[in-house]
């Protein structure tokens, strides 16, 4: 792990050339490329240095070759008039297509999701969701590849499952299973990072 980070490997956030990310909307499916990454991509550039505004977020419905097709092109001409032109064209915004690559909705507000703002168009309609790991504390970054861990019963009782509450059976199950090693403390970052990085 430790390799990974020292050798480059490990994304931290750090690009400066557009970027449009386009990805297949497999949710219903519960197809393995979940929707999620992308978000996280955006939280790890906005944590690097505060500004994620040459990443553009694309979905379409589905995976259909052709509709996905159409975008990768057309995505590709707003890369290019965006490199030559040093500015983004107002078709180079995050923008979320239906299953035959319709426009749905595009637009700066269109994938907000978080308490007390309102829900974007293409958050609602494309719907993303938390992961085992974030559930247990870790951010949306998923930055953390090996964890520091502290005991179940602190877990329990200092919030790290958030609004997820366990009845005995199930906290003599997580006893078991983490007793002896703990639980992650994802409050305490990744203990495989340098301490140079």
């Amino acid at each position: 792990m430790q390799a990974a980070y020292e050798a480059g490997l490990v994304f931290r956030g750090d690009i400066e050339a557009p970027t449009i990310l386009l990805d297949a909307y497999l949710e219903p499916e519960l197809d393995m490329h979940n929707s999620r990454q992308k978000f996280a991509i955006r939280q790890r550039m906005l944590d690097h240095d505060g500004d994620a505004s040459n990443l553009v977020l694309w979905a379409l419905d589905g995976d259909d070759d052709t509709a996905m097709a159409k975008l990768v092109l057309k995505g590709l001409e707003l890369l290019e008039e965006w490199l030559e032109r040093k500015a983004k064209s107002i078709e180079a915004e995050d923008a979320c297509f239906d299953a035959g690559g319709r426009l749905m909705a595009r637009g700066q507000n269109v994938w907000d999701s978080w308490e007390g703002v309102p829900l974007g168009h293409c958050a609602a309609f494309f719907r993303h969701y938390a992961s085992p790991r974030i559930v247990a504390g870790e951010d949306l970054t998923g930055f953390t590849f090996k964890c520091h861990t502290k005991p179940v019963e602190v877990a329990l009782r200092d919030g790290t499952y958030g609004i997820v509450h366990f009845n005995e059976e199930q906290r003599k199950r997580l006893r078991k299973i983490f007793g002896a090693t703990g639980v992650c403390d994802y409050s305490l970052g990744d203990a495989a990072r340098p301490a140079n990085w």
